[in-house]
């Protein structure tokens, strides 16, 4: 096949972020649907949970454990599996997830909320979500590379560069967003 015509066919395979998009958008629809369910109407998001959020106080460090496990569960998950040949379709399942789960998540906490659960949800996703989407992007595509046989030196430093970005995601995450979240529901309790 002529590079050119490759290179035509490759732009035409969705991306990640447009799959990512199309799970944000199910989550929602999702909790449209269901939302007399009774899984949705306790738990995390009760009034109760959120008038807490402001007197809760996060040991940082158990906090920063708990998120490295985590985290580093998906990235393993992610480096063993994206280089076998079921790869590109979990790279694709993944990213559906997770923007299945935050579509879900934004979902009940503005139906809950309102505008206040729409400002609490971007409070409890960013700045990490900035950090980590990239990083696993980078990661699951540096195995694909690994995979086909593209430059395997290059490909163990990009991937713990990826790694490393996912590490800096995890301190924000740990360390930044607890503040992040905590000043942001006692604005919103001023509003």
């Amino acid at each position: 096949m002529p590079k050119k015509m490759h290179l035509m066919l490759e732009h035409k395979k969705p991306g990640m972020l447009y799959v990512f998009i199309i799970g944000f958008l199910i989550g929602i629809v999702f909790v449209v649907i269901f939302s007399k369910a009774e899984f949705l109407q306790e738990g995390y998001f009760s009034i109760y949970a959120l008038e807490r959020l402001q007197y809760l106080q996060v040991d940082k460090r158990t906090l920063f454990w708990e998120v490295l496990q985590n985290r580093f569960q998906i990235v393993v998950l992610i480096l063993v599996l994206s280089t076998t040949i079921i790869g590109g379709a979990v790279g694709y399942l993944f990213s559906t997830w997770y923007g299945f789960s935050l579509g879900l998540m934004g979902a009940i906490m503005v139906s809950r909320f309102g505008i206040k659960g729409g400002i609490l949800f971007f409070a409890c996703i960013f700045p990490q979500i900035l950090i980590y989407m990239p990083a696993f992007y980078g990661i699951f595509h540096q195995c694909q590379n690994f995979r086909k046989g593209n430059a395997k030196g290059l490909y163990t430093i990009k991937l713990l560069i990826g790694i490393g970005v996912v590490i800096i995601g995890i301190l924000t995450e740990s360390y930044v967003n607890p503040n992040l979240i905590s000043d942001i529901v006692i604005f919103l309790k001023l509003m």
